[in-house]
């Protein structure tokens, strides 16, 4: 294996997706239609267990809250964004902050993309699709 594979992400028959939430609620609810959507998904309750399990797996796109006990969505943003075996994945936010300041906030940290809670299921499928069929380019 050359330098250049150390940090290449597993084949898999389908994209997973990390999600980051505190609120269960929000989790089963996120979780369940990205199953649905025919992904795999890994859950975390916090952002510290949320980072070890995309270090671990490798995720093709990361769904991360930001009000959360402990390591704050922005904090973990950063962390995800200047771990160079994490850096190349999306982070898109999901949060009931919708303020224009929380999402420059979002974007300063690294995020790709934002989502606002609550959310439309049709639209976070469809941003959801968008970001895996298109990880690096525009949104």
């Amino acid at each position: 294996m050359g330098l250049f594979n150390v940090f290449s992400k597993p084949k898999r028959e389908k994209p997973l997706i990390l999600h980051i939430d505190d609120d269960e609620i929000n989790r089963v609810l996120v979780e369940e239609t990205l199953v649905q959507m025919g992904l795999d998904v890994l859950g975390s309750p916090n952002a510290a267990d949320g980072i070890q399990l995309a270090l671990k797996n490798l995720p093709d796109l990361i769904l991360l809250d930001i009000e959360m006990p402990g390591i704050t969505g922005y904090d973990a943003c950063l962390n995800i964004k200047g771990n160079p075996k994490l850096e190349k994945i999306p982070v898109l936010m999901l949060t009931g902050l919708g303020q224009v300041k929380a999402v420059e906030k979002a974007l300063s940290c690294g995020a790709n993309g934002y989502i606002s809670k609550p959310f439309d299921l049709n639209r976070l499928t469809a941003t959801v699709r968008k970001w895996l069929e298109n990880p690096g380019g525009q949104h």
